[in-house]
């Protein structure tokens, strides 16, 4: 789903958003969106979301109706990833095998040739799927009476553990990064190089300096292997910025003073 700017009102939420940062080195204020406490702010929060509620429910549907209502059930032998997919999804799903937490991530190896392991994490390869837009090839394999799709919808490592593994992470995921980028659009003074000069900005003031950027970021690629996080480095810089006692959230009057 694109911007909709004349389905939702976007422009009733980020009026009522102001960008903040410390005027000086180590000063107590984190880079970010902050609410301007407006007598109006409530209503037109209320507003925005009942857009955005109708315009997600319309273009699901819209996109539901570009694939059969129905698929018919197939068979053990039946191929259901052709050489077309295999080889689509083939660099992604490496890249997850080896980097993440897997015990046998040392023996993955990067060959030219398809994938034949047979025994894979489904939750990964359904994954790998919709990141490449092959809705077609999950409702298919979603059709299949074995296949629960109910029961991965929370999943977790160990019944002691947060459910965070299951189909209900994709959609959060999606959906917070959707509105983060959209919000951070409605702000070009975070990321238009010509207004960000013709204002004098810092360097520091835009977009992937804000606390709501670093925090979606390292929230949705944060990773429990340690090896990951060294052979790869991804979010060292957000580690440091974002996990800084000096990054603090200003007070309100401190907001509406400005």
């Amino acid at each position: 789903m694109a911007h909709q700017a004349r389905k939702i009102s976007w422009d009733a939420l980020t009026s009522n958003l102001i960008h903040r940062s410390s005027t000086y080195a180590n000063a107590e204020m984190a880079s970010n969106l902050y609410f301007r406490f407006r007598p109006e702010q409530g209503k037109q929060i209320g507003d925005f979301t009942e857009s955005f509620i109708q315009t997600l429910e319309e273009q699901t549907q819209c996109e539901r109706q570009k694939y059969p209502n129905k698929y018919n059930s197939f068979k053990p032998d039946d191929l259901i990833l052709d050489d077309r997919i295999a080889e689509k999804i083939r660099p992604l799903a490496y890249r997850w095998r080896k980097t993440g937490s897997w015990g046998d991530a040392d023996s993955v190896k990067n060959t030219r040739g398809l994938c034949e392991h047979t025994d894979s994490d489904n939750f990964d390869l359904v994954n790998a799927l919709l990141v490449f837009g092959e809705m077609d090839t999950v409702l298919r394999l979603c059709s299949h009476p074995k296949i629960s799709l109910a029961a991965w919808m929370c999943e977790r490592q160990c019944y002691c553990m947060e459910a965070d593994l299951g189909w209900d992470q994709v959609f959060e995921a999606a959906l917070d990064i959707y509105l983060l980028l959209n919000i951070l659009y409605c702000h070009p003074e975070l990321w238009d190089p010509d207004i960000r000069q013709a204002n004098n900005k810092k360097k520091s003031d835009e977009y992937r300096g804000t606390m709501m950027y670093q925090r979606s970021v390292k929230y949705w690629t944060h990773c429990e292997s340690e090896r990951s996080y060294k052979s790869q480095n991804r979010l060292n810089t957000i580690n440091r910025d974002f996990d800084s006692p000096c990054r603090t959230i200003p007070s309100t009057d401190e907001i509406t003073r400005s």
